[in-house]
């Protein structure tokens, strides 16, 4: 693959990923709500703990993919993992501990800070002159 195309992949990454975080939050502020009705519809899977966990192990691979690279390749930039790692944080915590009340507001707050995680690494590849440029770090040493 050449750097061009796994700088596209990046972005599409980031992409992804940002959609996927923000409908994770929506999930996740509706789910109190929606619990008592999901299985009127036989929708009661969306509840279970499997299903969560799937959604937080793709969110975890997607960031990485798509972080990762970025920082140690390209830009250098350590906001986009920082604000991840502490999303994520929060996410895992809520999501272990049962928080009770607090489980859904952390979640949501997770959710949108993996979104805004992506955000901000689009962003810092896009004033990255080695990211506009399709280059890799390696090509510019």
């Amino acid at each position: 693959m050449s750097s061009e195309e796994s700088n596209k992949w990046g972005q599409r990454l980031d992409k992804l990923g940002m959609s996927a975080s923000f409908f994770c939050a929506i999930h996740c502020a509706l789910m109190p709500i929606a619990i008592g009705v999901l299985p009127l519809f036989g929708l009661s899977f969306l509840a279970s703990h499997a299903i969560e966990d799937t959604v937080l192990v793709c969110a975890f691979l997607i960031a990485s993919m798509s972080l990762l690279p970025s920082y140690f390749r390209l830009h250098k930039k350590l906001h986009a993992i920082v604000i991840f790692a502490v999303g994520f944080g929060l996410i895992i915590l809520g999501h272990e501990i049962e928080a009770g009340w607090a489980e859904a507001p952390m979640a949501v707050i997770g959710g949108l800070s993996i979104a805004l995680a992506h955000w901000v690494n689009q962003r810092e590849c896009k004033k990255c002159p080695k990211c506009q440029a399709g280059c890799t770090h390696e090509d510019h040493e």
